[in-house]
């Protein structure tokens, strides 16, 4: 069982692992449906939730809206206090 499995409902943990296991990468919404197998509807409402709580960018281009993981949010290590889908994490000094 993964990690994104665990903490997500089934729906959130295929977006989370395509999103966050590629930081680097830009995904196309329809890319995002072929490949966890999720319909429009869930895939638009998943994503409105990651980026809603800042752990995704998107960029549109036309009429495609690409999202990618928000490393500023979701992975920096230069804060004192991180904070991933709500949860906040102190480091120990």
């Amino acid at each position: 069982m993964s990690l994104a499995n665990a903490l997500f409902a089934p729906a959130q943990s295929k977006i989370v692992e395509w999103i966050f296991g590629m930081p680097a990468r830009a995904f196309h919404l329809n890319e995002l449906m072929r490949l966890t197998g999720l319909g429009s509807a869930s895939v638009q409402r998943e994503i409105g939730r990651l980026f809603d709580a800042g752990l995704v960018t998107d960029e549109r281009i036309g009429n495609v809206r690409r999202v990618q993981a928000n490393p500023g949010r979701a992975t920096s290590a230069r804060r004192p206090d991180r904070v991933c889908c709500g949860v906040r994490f102190h480091r120990k000094t």
